[in-house]
């Protein structure tokens, strides 16, 4: 057989491989998802405001000031004509205030450039103020159903283990996050939200 054959063949098998797992990722994900407010109506702006929420907060923290935020805010417009210290009073308690007042600015930008309808763009998500690549990945793939990934610390760890790779210097050099935006969904981050968890301290 030619060097190329072989290299056709290595690659088919572990193509073949990747999607054995993706199954079973998909699979054990609809088993065992959490069921969360954002998630029974991923709408954008939903998505976007669960997301901005959950950085450096515990889902189960969340979703009392989710319910009471959808109340007091249910769409983009509400948000961005509200006056700024009933939105950070309806924050309050969550902390980094900085990422309320973004929120608001970012509402104020939708009404007045994209007639507030949440953009679809990935790249004018990503230019929302506030927004990393992270969050626009969330909301475009969530949301939109695009093949944008969600990687953040502890699902690059769990897909370095996934597929075998040694460290996460070496996954990133390895191009795999192209070839596994697919999985950096709702199943590594149930399972990193699940096992990498902060050591707890021997008794």
């Amino acid at each position: 057989m030619r060097p190329a054959h072989w290299v056709f063949m290595l690659l088919f098998c572990k193509m073949g491989g990747f999607f054995r797992r993706q199954i079973m990722l998909d699979e054990w994900f609809l088993e065992n998802k959490r069921s969360f407010p954002w998630r029974e109506e991923p709408t954008p702006y939903r998505v976007w405001i669960s997301e901005v929420m959950l950085q450096q907060t515990r889902a189960s923290v969340v979703i009392s000031y989710f319910e009471r935020w959808m109340e007091k805010f249910p769409t983009i417009v509400s948000l961005g004509k509200a006056p700024l210290e009933e939105v950070i009073k309806t924050w309050e308690g969550l902390g980094y205030y900085t990422r309320v007042r973004n929120l608001q600015k970012a509402a104020k930008f939708i009404v007045a450039n994209h007639g507030g309808r949440f953009p679809a763009d990935f790249e004018d998500v990503l230019a929302l103020p506030g927004i990393g690549p992270y969050t626009a990945g969330a909301i475009c793939s969530i949301a939109f159903h695009q093949p944008k990934p969600i990687l953040d610390g502890n699902v690059i760890r769990v897909l370095t283990r996934l597929f075998a790779i040694c460290t996460i210097m070496t996954w990133r050099r390895s191009g795999s996050p192209r070839l596994a935006w697919r999985s950096a969904s709702g199943g590594p981050i149930t399972i990193a939200c699940s096992c990498c968890c902060r050591p707890r301290p021997a008794r």
